[in-house]
């Protein structure tokens, strides 16, 4: 079974006990200890004790003064951020078709990926398989349907897919459902 570590505030407290207890014992105490392979008095000793109190008693206003500082660090990346995200716009616009300028201020623009046959095969197979779902209606009726793909994708050597059987992802909603108006009192 482990001990905890005191908090800081109890550390302190038996330090300075242990100073008591040694200034009110002092005579019984032989003149030299060996303490962490060392000789030690227990003028030594209190010395010690007094300089781990004085280090934990500097910590709170230390923490105090790092959390200030952090958060004049985060007010001040906020109110900067648009700042400093139109200037980095604004060198990538001018030197963007110089990268060693623009790695002199540690930019560096991003590829974009270059999808390889493979995914243009899976992603074409998907198109057939959405376009199959979705047959002939206008743009917002299908908007929410989306093919999904039920097996694999297989090309013969002559370069045709094979399509796995289609499956809609979400289920179009039904066409009179979504036109009948509520029923309702008449305005005649």
């Amino acid at each position: 079974m482990s001990a905890s570590k005191p908090s800081n505030a109890d550390q302190i407290a038996l330090d300075t006990n242990m100073i008591a207890g040694l200034i009110k014992h002092r005579p019984a105490l032989p003149a030299s200890l060996t303490l962490a392979g060392q000789a030690a008095t227990v003028d030594t000793a209190v010395t010690t004790l007094q300089a781990r109190i004085a280090a934990a008693n500097a910590v709170a206003p230390a923490k105090a003064v790092y959390a200030k500082v952090v958060l004049a660090n985060q007010q001040e990346k906020e109110a900067t951020e648009e700042f400093v995200a139109d200037l980095k716009a604004f060198l990538v616009l001018t030197n963007k078709k110089s990268p060693d300028i623009l790695a002199d201020y540690g930019i560096t623009l991003k590829k974009r990926a270059t999808p390889t046959p493979a995914m243009k095969v899976v992603a074409a197979a998907k198109s057939l398989v959405t376009r199959k779902l979705r047959g002939t209606k206008g743009p917002k009726q299908n908007a929410p349907i989306k093919g999904a793909l039920t097996g694999p994708v297989t090309v013969s050597a002559a370069g045709v897919a094979e399509l796995p059987p289609a499956t809609p992802l979400v289920a179009p909603v039904a066409a009179s459902a979504a036109t009948t108006p509520p029923e309702g009192p008449s305005r005649t």
